[in-house]
């Protein structure tokens, strides 16, 4: 099964933030917004009622493992503490 979505800015933003800002012991990445989107995306169905059915469809539970993969780094500097800084 294959699925598209589109996000909004805040979405990103919540992706950015949780990257820079790990859990301990993890490893702290810089995102610009289109290396984070995904895990903005991951955060937001799985921790929101609101989506909840989303991440029913897409068949995710606690036995899930999901792989995410940035390959944009701070390519703009000024967005990138913007986004941080919200």
């Amino acid at each position: 099964m294959s699925w598209f979505v589109s996000c909004e800015d805040s979405i990103t933003t919540k992706g950015m933030k949780i990257m820079a800002n790990p859990l301990p012991g993890d490893q702290q990445i810089i995102s610009g917004e289109s290396g984070a989107v995904t895990l903005g995306f991951i955060h937001q169905i799985l921790t929101s009622k609101r989506h909840e059915y989303l991440k029913n469809a897409m068949g995710f539970n606690e036995n899930s493992r999901i792989l995410l993969i940035s390959t944009e780094g701070d390519t703009n500097p000024d967005g990138y503490l913007k986004h941080l800084w919200q």
